[in-house]
């Protein structure tokens, strides 16, 4: 007697789909205390066939001759700001607003980041936890000479410097470029890439804080329990499956 393949496929992409999820969940709680960190979230779909009929003489082991099961869509992520915590560490910056900031590593290549935890190089460059230096608008970097004695940025992204010797009058070193990004796409390491990225002044930074995760810990937590015991669900009714059609097969075969 021959095998029902469909059962077996609707389980194994439930399966498969909840794992996804796991992992995106696990991913979000491993990130729930890095600075400008963006939960993500798995959307699924249903897989139809045509018509929803299997089409005569194709074999019942091919995934398209079923009719639906459980597929992933996409990984989507929660832009929404995260929490600021001030830190009164003046390299550390955090956004007001849904700007990016723009970084380019040493091949020239751009990205953006909402982190901002920055620092200086050994050649007095501002430049992320990376070492990727920090743009200013003309995606110029920003170069701090060694002689400050104190450096102030500004709500708009002036950054200033004072120094020994010049009755500590501020004078304007650089200033840092927000960009507003469309369709933003992760690309690892807290860096995104973008279709567009246009200069945003609407958005202002917080000299000596940080922007915290949008991630909830909690929830995080819950949503993991539950999807485990979906897992296994699924995991058992593979099981109980493959035995229920062992035992018709040896009883009927």
């Amino acid at each position: 007697m021959a095998l029902d393949y469909q059962p077996m496929y609707v389980l194994a992409s439930g399966m498969s789909l909840e794992q996804r999820r796991l992992d995106v969940v696990a991913n979000n709680i491993a990130n729930a205390d890095t600075p400008g960190f963006k939960k993500d979230f798995l959307s699924a779909l249903a897989y139809y066939t045509p018509d929803a009929t299997k089409e005569p003489g194709n074999a019942s082991d091919n995934p398209s001759n079923n009719y639906v099961y459980p597929i992933m869509e996409k990984i989507y992520t929660n832009y929404a700001e995260g929490p600021i915590r001030k830190t009164d560490n003046p390299l550390d910056l955090a956004i007001n607003g849904k700007g990016f900031f723009k970084v380019m590593n040493d091949k020239g290549q751009i990205f953006y980041q909402r982190r901002g935890d920055f620092q200086l190089d050994k050649n007095g460059y501002l430049v992320n936890h990376y070492g990727m230096k920090v743009l200013g608008p003309k995606n110029q970097p920003i170069q701090i000479p060694p002689i400050a004695t104190s450096i102030h940025i500004s709500p708009q992204g002036n950054v200033f410097i004072t120094t020994q010797g010049t009755n500590e009058t501020p004078s304007q070193v650089g200033t840092i470029g927000l960009v507003d990004l469309t369709n933003p796409e992760k690309a690892g390491n807290d860096l995104y890439t973008a279709q567009t990225a246009t200069p945003d002044t609407s958005s202002t930074l917080i000299q000596g804080a940080l922007e915290g995760s949008n991630v909830n810990p909690v929830r995080e937590m819950v949503q993991l329990i539950d999807l485990s015991k979906a897992y296994q669900v699924y995991g058992n009714l593979v099981k109980g499956l493959e035995t229920t059609q062992s035992k018709v097969s040896n009883n009927f075969g």
